[in-house]
Formats: C-alpha cells, structure tokens, sequence
C-alpha cells in the first residue's frame, strides 16, 4: 500500500470516528437528525475495507507470470535448483556450460536437421542431414542416443557417421516394434525413454560428459 493511500485511508477513519461521536454525545431525540444530515457521499468507503490490501497482495501473487519463456533457460534453471538444494553438490565439479553445449545439440537436431526415413522388411534407417552447427550436433547426438536407446528399448540399434551428418539403422524381433519406429519417426525415436532428465542432472554435476559415449 502506499504512503498516500494510507494516508487517505486514515483519514476517512478519523472524518468518520469523530463524526459518529458528535452524534452519539448529543441528545438522543437529535442524534437521529445529525445521522440523517452527515454527507456520506463525501465518504470513500472502499477505502475503509482493510481487508482490501490483503486481497490486492493475493492477486498480485496470481497474477505473477511462472513461465521463464525459453526451454533451455528452464531446463538449466531447474539443474541449478536442485543443485542448490543437495548438500552433497561438489561445486568444483559442476559443469552447466556443458550442459548448455549439450541443449544447444538438441535444439539443432530437433528444429534443424533433416531426416528422410527408408523401410525394409526387417529395419527402418534413418538419414539424419544438417551443416554447420547443425552438422556437428547430429554427430554428437545420434551415435549417443544410438547406444542409450540400444539398452533401454528391444530396438537394435547402430549409426554411422556420414559427410553431412549421420545415418541410424534400427532393427528389432519384437513384433510390432518396426511399426512403432515408423511412426514416431526420427525425432520420436529421438525422445523416447525418459533418460534426459536424469542425464542432464549427470552432465551439470561433472559426472559425465556431454554425450560421451561410444560410437555403434
């Protein structure tokens, strides 16, 4: 509340108060007449609603935005929280620039590089394209992702690395599986599997570097 509308509000308290009391200290048969002839349209009486600021500071709170309007600025907001919160955080271990290099991958493999999809009986292959820092993170994410999904689904998995990106083979005798793989795509595979979360969390604490692992 500001200092001016507190102010008002104190004195319409005050108009008030000592109003009600010259009607109360006079003679009962008058005290009608005086009520009747004090000007209550001067009065602002919303202004006497002390419960009023509460609400306004109950709003306020509602209407403070939580979105911090960027993906990778949240996702490394997020790391950085709990990290604060773990005591057992080794600080001179924590790599977040690594973990940005590596959000910076995902963004260019998922809204810049281009994928063309062939099926066989037996596979569906994947030709993932991109240049320039597209290219780059194509190289790094495929044969990473290859080797995770590889372990965590019944898919088969190899890439290879190619002049102008990569190229991830995907096999499987589960049935069904090739037809699930053709729908969710290139970028569907991508995603699959909640593994990175838990790898983003590894990668700020300096556990492992970004997408260390072997080439299939």
């Amino acid at each position: 509340m500001s200092p001016l509308a507190a102010s008002s509000i104190a004195a319409s308290a005050i108009f008030l108060l000592l109003n009600h009391a010259a009607v109360f200290a006079a003679p009962k048969d008058q005290q009608h007449n005086m009520h009747g002839k004090m000007d209550h349209s001067t009065m602002d009486h919303s202004q006497m609603n002390m419960a009023k600021p509460a609400k306004t500071m109950k709003n306020m709170k509602e209407t403070t935005p939580k979105e911090p309007g960027q993906g990778a600025f949240a996702t490394i907001a997020e790391i950085v929280a709990l990290l604060t919160k773990d005591p057992k955080t080794d600080w001179s271990k924590v790599d977040i620039n690594g973990l940005r290099e590596h959000l910076i991958d995902m963004d260019e493999v998922v809204l810049r590089a281009t994928s063309k999809t062939t099926v066989a009986s037996d596979k569906v292959v994947f030709t993932i394209t991109g240049s320039g820092r597209t290219l780059k993170a194509i190289q790094t994410m495929v044969p990473a992702h290859s080797g995770v999904l590889s372990r965590t689904t019944a898919w088969k998995i190899k890439s290879e690395l190619t002049d102008t990106g990569a190229i991830m083979t995907i096999t499987s005798k589960t049935p069904g599986a090739l037809k699930i793989v053709k729908a969710l795509g290139f970028y569907g595979v991508m995603v699959t599997g909640a593994h990175h979360q838990a790898h983003h969390l590894a990668m700020a604490k300096g556990a492992m570097r970004a997408h260390a692992h072997a080439h299939n």
